[in-house]
């Protein structure tokens, strides 16, 4: 997936570092989720919400793609 500068930016700012536990409140299309993932080096915790089922099923068919579970 192709990652929007915001998104990138959001996870920069934020800064997570490995063993963190992240929640994610808006966040399909799982841009900003898979670079916080990516940041902590796939060591810690991202929680990933929306607040419709269709954005969600979006955002759970990019994260799969990621392999983030």
């Amino acid at each position: 997936m192709l990652q929007s500068l915001p998104s990138i930016v959001a996870a920069q700012v934020l800064d997570p570092q490995p063993g963190w536990r992240v929640l994610d409140m808006c966040a399909a299309p799982g841009g900003k989720t898979t670079a916080i993932a990516t940041l902590m080096k796939d060591k810690g915790e991202v929680i990933a919400l929306d607040r419709t089922h269709k954005k969600a099923a979006v955002l759970s068919s990019q994260t799969s793609l990621h392999a983030c579970f």
